[in-house]
């Protein structure tokens, strides 16, 4: 099997982004693929102290796309609220937050950073239907 290194540009530190009006700016990198499949995605993100992504929803004809998303945390630690529950997040945390569903990510610590590789798969049709049929 021959193995490839994707994407090997470790000091980018990615682009500024106001997400979701949230507070403050987080670096967001995008990680490229050779042969992409036009469906998965990972990124990071990295949040300094006190900033977050505002919370938002995730659905069939949303201008944001329609996905599930998988938050990783890879260094830091911080709150996700997933429909009007607040979880306390540390490295080696996982936390899905389901296709249709409120949620959104903030930085906790006054000093430190907050590390999350976000993964995505657009266009899940079973849990975009799902959604669309829980909001209709």
């Amino acid at each position: 099997m021959e193995h490839h290194l994707v994407d090997s540009d470790r000091d980018d530190p990615g682009e500024a982004f106001r997400l979701y009006a949230g507070a403050g700016e987080a670096r967001v990198k995008f990680f490229k693929f050779a042969q992409p499949d036009g469906r998965v995605r990972f990124l990071t993100y990295t949040f300094p102290p006190g900033a977050s992504e505002g919370l938002h929803v995730h659905h069939q004809g949303s201008a944001i796309g329609a996905y599930d998303e998988y938050y990783y945390v890879v260094s830091g630690s911080g709150e996700v609220v997933l429909e009007g529950d607040t979880i306390q997040v540390n490295a080696g945390d996982l936390v899905f937050a389901p296709l249709g569903i409120a949620h959104g990510i903030a930085n906790t610590s006054p000093t430190e950073p907050l590390k999350i590789l976000l993964t995505y798969l657009e266009g899940n049709p079973r849990r975009m239907a799902a959604a669309q049929a829980s909001v209709e």
